[in-house]
């Protein structure tokens, strides 16, 4: 049986939350989540939000393209808090390669505004 590692962009009333370091296993499916964490409604500053895009830097782990751009339709107003069916999925693959890995997460809008450019690491041991 595969392990799985979700890595959840989680955006909300404080911003975007995403987790600096994430440790997983080589023959890890890897799963890029974006979730909408309000719970009441999508936070102002994302509600234009139409892109995103993963990219990794200078090396890219087996399993993995270079570069992801997502179109994201409009957001859901409730969040996705307790149905993560809502989950818009930005990428996924079986990391095969050890090594560390700085990827960014990038968001922009229809007008190409960004919204935020984050680069954390993805660390298979």
């Amino acid at each position: 049986m595969a392990i799985e590692t979700d890595i959840i962009i989680e955006l909300g009333p404080w911003g975007v939350r995403i987790p600096e370091f994430v440790h997983v296993s080589r023959g890890t499916l890897v799963r890029f989540l974006l979730r909408n964490h309000s719970d009441f409604r999508v936070p102002p500053l994302f509600r234009n939000l139409r892109r995103i895009e993963l990219y990794f830097e200078n090396k890219t782990p087996s399993g993995f393209y270079q570069r992801y751009n997502k179109q994201v339709p409009n957001l859901e107003p409730y969040g996705n808090v307790d149905n993560p069916e809502r989950d818009i999925i930005i990428a996924e693959g079986k990391v095969e390669s050890t090594g560390d890995y700085k990827y960014g997460i990038k968001a922009t809008t229809s007008n190409d505004e960004e919204l935020f450019d984050e680069d954390p690491f993805l660390i298979v041991h």
